[in-house]
């Protein structure tokens, strides 16, 4: 994995390399802004896969969606919360291979309800209805388990991972944590992407009587 680099939140400036440690940073040289963003080396999809602790296999595909879902829910909220000191490199890595867990349990989502009697005709058309919402966090979950996508996917075009990073708004806490994905022309945070997932695979368990 690529080191961290460390950047001006306001005007893009880069600081030196080894500055994301710092945590008394003066403001920045070039336009005096005291935001800071820092970001994790992109690393490949397989790398990361490979690191995920959990598989998904037939039995953990049979896991009751509802649980499933719960979980991940709880999951994304702890990703989505502030950060009260500046986290580091191995946070953020930590931060990374946890959010594309997230995206691999609402990619399994699917098969967990057809197995529990939903026609697959029926989770298909859930997906296709979201394009930037379920259909792009399915099409991110294959990407996070299997590596680019070599079929054609639910959502409109194929993601892949971009870096994520750390902000933090001004001279000191909170921070946050981005993932950006690249979607056709379109460039959109990954933990934006999972919320809508979340709320919109939780309103298609309702309707299924499976939450």
């Amino acid at each position: 994995m690529v080191g961290a680099r460390t950047f001006c939140s306001a005007c893009g400036h880069e600081f030196p390399a080894g500055s994301e440690q710092d945590t008394e940073r003066p403001p920045c040289s070039a336009c005096g802004h005291r935001g800071v963003t820092i970001q994790l080396g992109m690393a490949s999809e397989l790398s990361i896969a490979s690191s995920l602790s959990l598989s998904v296999g037939p039995g953990h595909h049979e896991r009751d969606p509802g649980r499933r879902w719960r979980e991940v829910a709880e999951e994304l909220a702890r990703l989505e919360a502030t950060w009260p000191e500046q986290p580091s490199n191995a946070d953020l890595f930590d931060a990374q291979r946890r959010l594309y867990q997230v995206f691999i349990e609402l990619w399994a989502l699917r098969e967990s309800v057809v197995r529990q009697g939903v026609a697959e005709q029926a989770a298909n058309a859930m997906l296709r209805s979201h394009p930037h919402g379920a259909a792009l966090a399915h099409d991110l979950g294959n990407v996070a388990k299997h590596g680019p996508l070599t079929r054609r996917p639910m959502s409109p075009d194929k993601p892949t991972f971009g870096a994520l990073r750390a902000t933090r708004p001004g001279a000191g806490p909170p921070w946050r944590i981005s993932l950006e994905i690249h979607h056709g022309r379109r460039l959109v945070d990954a933990l934006a992407v999972a919320r809508q997932a979340v709320d919109q695979w939780e309103a298609a368990l309702r309707s299924w009587r499976l939450l």
